[in-house]
């Protein structure tokens, strides 16, 4: 069983128009009907830096099994269609997890052009969806017409209060170094990421935690830079994300 999200703008940086389909797979020819960048802007990932880019929220963290895309379709904006995307993920709009890049056809400028069905990742879980377009067609601006999730039903990872409560992160302000304390937390393994502020992931590592071992990680902060910092910590029972200030006295 799958369910079926059409998600609209979350930040455009350019002109843009939310699309519509005509039916449950053919697209329409409309001018209108598209998302078009014409100018680059920077990119929420920072490391990708000026780009041309669209970034989808979901109310909480969701498995995609699937993605439908329908390039632009109009006659006139055949061109500026998408040829090369990249798709990275995030739980938090923080830390990022890149996907891959997938190849777009140029659309067909027909009422029955019935897009792409993106199948060649493996599904994943995220909260934020990132597109940047790589390359287009050809033309002057880049874009593309719809984008529509296919999500899968069952457990997924969920932020929530007591959760974040449950996690300790201390000494904060830190100097050398920082503990996590994941309290009653079952899970086994912790993957986690230092990120500075701009999201940029400065350090990344897997826990693993015994039976009999405490519920701690240690993580060494000596060769941070004085400032503010967010750690992303992935459990079986969900995402946490703690901001940690680093301080060097002497």
């Amino acid at each position: 069983m799958k369910r079926i999200l059409h998600l609209s703008i979350l930040y455009l940086l350019s002109t843009s128009i939310t699309a519509q389909c005509l039916d449950d797979q053919a697209h329409n020819t409309s001018v209108n009907s598209v998302w078009m960048s014409c100018n680059t802007s920077p990119n929420p990932f920072a490391e990708i830096g000026e780009s041309h880019w669209i970034m989808y929220e979901f109310e909480q963290v969701e498995s995609i099994e699937s993605i439908n895309i329908w390039n632009l379709n109009n006659p006139d904006q055949l061109t500026s269609g998408a040829q090369r995307i990249r798709m990275d993920i995030s739980p938090d709009g923080a830390s990022w997890t890149n996907m891959g890049v997938v190849e777009l056809a140029m659309a067909e400028a027909s009422a029955d052009y019935v897009g792409e069905l993106l199948v060649d990742f493996e599904a994943f879980e995220g909260r934020y969806v990132l597109f940047t377009i790589l390359a287009n067609h050809g033309g002057p601006c880049s874009g593309f017409a719809e984008v529509r999730f296919n999500l899968g039903v069952g457990t997924v990872p969920t932020i929530d209060e007591e959760l974040a409560a449950a996690v300790i992160v201390a000494p904060n302000p830190a100097d050398k170094f920082v503990n996590i304390d994941i309290g009653d937390i079952i899970s086994r393994t912790i993957r986690y990421q230092v990120l500075d502020m701009t999201g940029k992931v400065l350090m990344r590592d897997v826990a693993e935690m015994g039976r009999n071992s405490t519920q701690d990680v240690s993580i060494s902060t000596a060769d941070l830079s004085a400032g503010t910092y967010a750690i992303s910590m992935e459990t079986d029972e969900g995402i946490v994300t703690k901001k940690i200030i680093v301080v060097h006295p002497n």
